[in-house]
């Protein structure tokens, strides 16, 4: 579901200002939006910047733990507890 949308860290960052500002975000593009350190949520899952979706998916690819996996597999894994990739930049990759 949240994986039709494109997270750029400039925008999450301005969205992370506005809603600490108590101004209007977009709810559906984030709900129950928190951050940890660097690292921001939506829904209890950490979004990837579409800037590094590239090198994340490699990177997760390449660990022995989680990759080495078909790419349908791939894409439900990384969807599991992460936001900000979509199928189809699983398959280019």
């Amino acid at each position: 579901m949240f994986n039709y949308y494109t997270y750029k860290k400039n925008d999450v960052e301005n969205a992370w200002k506005k809603y600490n500002n108590n101004q209007e975000i977009n709810e559906k593009k984030y709900p129950n939006f928190t951050k940890n350190g660097n690292k921001y949520f939506v829904n209890g899952k950490e979004i990837i910047f579409y800037e590094n979706a590239k090198d994340f998916i490699q990177s997760y690819y390449d660990d022995p733990i989680t990759g080495f996996k078909g790419r349908n597999r791939l894409y439900y894994n990384i969807s599991q507890n992460y936001i900000g990739i979509s199928k189809s930049m699983v398959l280019i990759f």
